[in-house]
């Protein structure tokens, strides 16, 4: 039988429909019954605080293992990103020689045809004794555009974005090879 009080500090602590809490209480003398209470709600408590403890320990591992995986496919990323600023170095540095051998090529060019000097009014003229003919003034005028162009590209290239720069790299080397592919074709056929 359960006394007074133990049936009161139960119903307080919440044990009041816990059946076999009660009946291991009853077996006991009136004067533990109370103490009794106490401790099986204390039991009670610390296997709850266990079985969270337990959760939050397995909540804790799949953070950290989802925390390792993200930095891990960050450093992935930015040995990427390195990997293709290398590659936009060399791009840039062949783009550099590209350029300079075209210029080279106008003003072997230009020396070839033979001296040029300014005028007054700045416009190119041959010494030989007049203007440029259209045919010429035209592939002067295409010339200083490529040029152009190659310079607004080298000031796009510095600016872009990796995706950009990627997709940049694999358009140029598919250009190279179908270059490539053509000299080898052209060769062959000589």
């Amino acid at each position: 039988m359960i006394s007074p009080e133990a049936k009161a500090e139960a119903r307080k602590l919440g044990l009041d429909d816990n059946e076999h809490a009660l009946l291991e209480i009853a077996k006991l003398p009136a004067t533990a019954q109370c103490a009794a209470v106490k401790e099986i709600t204390d039991r009670q408590r610390a296997a709850r605080a266990r079985l969270a403890s337990g959760a939050v320990v397995a909540s804790n591992k799949k953070a950290a293992a989802k925390i390792q995986a993200i930095e891990s496919d960050i450093a992935k990323k930015k040995e990427a990103i390195e990997s293709l600023k290398a590659e936009l170095s060399d791009d840039r540095d062949h783009l550099d020689k590209v350029q300079g051998k075209l210029v080279e090529a106008c003003v072997n060019n230009a020396m070839i045809s033979g001296p040029s000097a300014r005028s007054a009014d700045n416009d190119v003229v041959s010494v030989r004794g007049g203007p440029l003919s259209p045919e010429d003034e035209a592939r002067f005028a295409a010339v200083v555009e490529a040029w152009n162009k190659a310079r607004e590209l080298k000031a796009e290239l510095a600016n872009a974005s990796p995706m950009v720069l990627e997709r940049y790299i694999a358009m140029t080397r598919s250009w190279g090879a179908q270059g490539y592919k053509k000299t080898k074709e052209s060769d062959e056929s000589d």
